[in-house]
């Protein structure tokens, strides 16, 4: 059998080892294991829920070599959410699928999140930081600094001038991060800007059955143009995968290191139509069902697919707004769990920056993702006429124009 992918929808999952074991001490059980098994399903389905929602937004806004963490984007509006209030808060959770769970749940959630993604796998390095940049002087709500310290690791910096030193501390820390793959993320902040949250992931896999560089031969690839490039193809006998075979499409399991996290591959006639044809119950049945080449079927197989890599950049405000979150883009926003009053922030920003690279070995990927939070100091109301002005005297009782003018030069 010869299976060999020639359109590939990339999706990286990382499917944790969620068993029900619940002694945390077992030499068979690591730290990392137990923290994932406390994880509660219903939230993996939110999250992916959250996840098909928003891929389907970037097919629809024509997007080219797709490539993001939805993990990434949820666990930064999740640093967010918990100074919402009112319907900012309902909107927001709406979105993320969240409506069913408390803060306080959500919260013990992503913190066995991110303590699962510790030392996993031997053959995996996955790192997950989180921090947030407060402009010199805004009066953070001590209880919404300390929820980011205790379930996000979220590190603090105060009192920072948001100025050229600002910018260069966080493009450091996002670089030391994501281990150089995202050097660069910010070139400036505004003089409304009062915050930056960040959420920042690095991933590094062997697969558990590394492809032999020798067999890695050109090939062509049919792109979303209908035009044909030629790439250098990974080639594998595929005795080492699992696969499904459908009707609509054909999809193949690389597992990564000891097996507990994937990369999973879908071929369809049209990948776009395909998923936006999908609803979440079908999006989650994608990842059952796999199997391994029959026996009598494994003489001369074949698997191939492209080596590659991506970087892929977006402005997410349009998208969240596309999925019903507004509020929280606009002048009135309740954020009044994050900072005092009189103070009234809102989102100007969401963000993210994203690279992967698959060859031979196994897969290296980062992603950023950034919230920008805004907030216009009021000065004082302030009208000057110092431009050219048209001006109007007006009988107000019946709307008579008596007199009318421009002004260019009053020098003149």
């Amino acid at each position: 059998m010869k299976f060999s992918i020639t359109l590939i929808a990339l999706m990286l999952f990382l499917l944790l080892n969620c068993s029900n074991a619940t002694n945390k001490d077992s030499d068979n059980y690591s730290d990392a294991d137990w923290h994932a098994s406390r994880i509660d399903y219903d939230l993996i389905k939110a999250n992916t829920h959250f996840a098909a929602d928003m891929l389907k937004q970037l097919i629809s806004a024509d997007s080219q070599n797709i490539f993001y963490s939805p993990l990434s984007l949820s666990i930064a509006l999740s640093m967010c959410l918990n100074g919402a209030r009112g319907s900012t808060l309902t909107e927001m959770q709406d979105v993320l699928h969240y409506q069913d769970f408390t803060l306080e749940k959500l919260n013990v959630m992503n913190q066995h999140f991110i303590r699962s993604l510790v030392d996993v796998d031997t053959q995996v390095e996955l790192g997950l930081a989180n921090s947030i940049w407060i402009v010199d002087g805004y009066p953070m709500l001590e209880n919404y600094i300390a929820t980011n310290e205790e379930y996000f690791f979220a590190e603090i910096f105060q009192d920072q001038p948001f100025n050229d030193e600002t910018i260069a501390g966080i493009n450091n820390w996002v670089n030391e991060k994501t281990e150089g793959r995202i050097p660069l993320l910010l070139r400036s902040l505004s003089d409304d800007d009062v915050m930056v949250l960040i959420n920042a992931q690095y991933f590094y896999a062997d697969w558990s059955v590394p492809f032999d560089p020798e067999s890695t031969s050109e090939k062509p690839f049919k792109t979303d143009q209908n035009e044909y490039v030629t790439v250098p193809f990974m080639c594998s006998s595929g005795h080492d995968f699992t696969f499904r075979d459908e009707k609509d499409f054909r999809a193949a399991r690389l597992p990564y290191g000891n097996g507990n996290m994937a990369m999973y591959v879908f071929a369809a006639a049209d990948i776009d139509e395909f998923i936006m044809d999908m609803d979440v119950t079908e999006f989650n049945n994608l990842f059952a069902g796999f199997a391994a080449i029959p026996l009598e079927q494994q003489k001369g197989s074949l698997f191939a697919m492209p080596s590659f890599e991506i970087s892929f950049s977006a402005d997410y405000n349009k998208y969240f707004g596309a999925l019903g979150m507004t509020k929280a883009f606009s002048t009135s926003a309740d954020f009044s769990g994050m900072v005092a009053e009189p103070h009234h922030p809102w989102i100007s920003k969401v963000a993210q920056v994203a690279n992967i690279t698959v060859n031979e070995n196994g897969t290296t990927a980062a992603a950023v993702s950034y919230i920008f939070m805004t907030e216009s100091i009021s000065e004082g109301y302030e009208f000057i006429l110092d431009r050219s002005f048209l001006y109007i005297i007006r009988d107000d009782r019946n709307g008579t124009i008596l007199f009318m003018g421009i002004l260019d030069d009053p020098s003149m």
